[in-house]
């Protein structure tokens, strides 16, 4: 039996099958965990903007009524102090577009943002998740530039970005 692969001896089929294989299967193989990983990263960012955000809001708009069981705030309210926080977190203007220094590429859209009270225990949100404390319900979509290869997919579709939507509950301090 030959042995193809003493010194010297590797023939131009070995060599084109070995280049198919990097460039067609390691590359976009390792091009699309890439993608996967920096889009997973940046969406925990974004949900730790969101807890300390909601959480800070919360507490801003319900500093008068510390260590009382019935909490009841408005939803307009902890939307606005929300916003105002989420914006500092995340280093976006007011529009959500995003400035000099933030790990967002586009503009962050908040789909839903809702707050469920204690008077909403039992109902389930739109996520379908049951409410067991009071909490705000989020849902929202970021955008991210894809790496070479996932590039060029997206650029035949017609697209030059792909977008992620996650829906997020965040429970609130209640004192029952």
């Amino acid at each position: 039996m030959k042995n193809y692969f003493r010194k010297g001896s590797m023939g131009i089929g070995q060599v084109l099958f070995i280049t198919f294989f990097i460039i067609f299967i390691v590359f976009p193989v390792f091009s699309f965990l890439i993608d996967k990983n920096i889009a997973r990263l940046v969406a925990s960012e974004i949900r730790e903007s969101l807890d300390m955000s909601v959480i800070g809001a919360y507490n801003a708009v319900n500093e008068n009524q510390y260590g009382k069981k019935a909490v009841d705030i408005s939803q307009k309210p902890l939307e606005n102090e929300f916003l105002k926080l989420f914006c500092k977190n995340m280093k976006l203007d007011k529009d959500l577009s995003p400035k000099d220094g933030s790990v967002l590429e586009y503009p962050i859209t908040i789909n839903e943002l809702e707050y469920f009270g204690p008077d909403k225990i039992g109902d389930s949100c739109p996520c379908g998740n049951e409410v067991v404390r009071p909490m705000v319900h989020l849902n929202f979509t970021f955008s991210l530039n894809p790496t070479l290869y996932r590039r060029v997919i997206n650029r035949m579709s017609g697209k030059d970005k792909f977008s992620i939507s996650i829906g997020y509950d965040i429970e609130l301090p209640y004192d029952k």
